[in-house]
């Protein structure tokens, strides 16, 4: 009964975060994954109950369930349980108790983060004036 409860109590003290260009996906004491804004390519919010072990997966389900997917770019490391030694991941299933909240701010910091870029690069190109086209032509 004791570990239960240290279990609930983990995940109500160690929530899912973000902040700035890095989401935290943690799980009780064991898992802190952080994942770098720029290395997702997609996001969506989707139950499931069933989930198979698969190379490049993590599962932070709860339950035996998950409701927020999140598939990336480039692989993030993430430390295996007990030896510590990384291994790459490139889609992640989590449990959030606002599903839709986490899917809407992940959406909104992708969106800004995007717009960022186009901005800066916009920015960058156009620094000088234009080149002169010389004297229109004569008719």
């Amino acid at each position: 009964m004791l570990f239960v409860l240290g279990l609930h109590a983990a995940s109500a003290t160690r929530p899912h975060t973000l902040t700035g260009d890095v989401l935290r996906l943690r799980q009780a004491v064991h898992v802190d994954v952080r994942v770098p804004l720029d290395r997702i390519a997609a996001v969506r919010q989707e139950l499931l109950f069933t989930h198979e072990k698969a190379e490049g997966e993590l599962n932070l389900a709860v339950g035996s369930q998950t409701s927020v997917t999140i598939e990336l770019a480039e692989p993030v490391d993430v430390p295996r349980f007990l030896s510590g030694t990384p291994r790459p991941v490139r889609l992640i299933r989590v449990h959030a108790d606002d599903p839709r909240a986490l899917y809407g701010q992940l959406t909104r910091a992708l969106t800004q983060d995007v717009t960022r870029d186009v901005t800066r690069d916009v920015t960058r190109a156009r620094t000088a004036p234009s080149p002169s086209q010389g004297p229109p032509p004569s008719v």
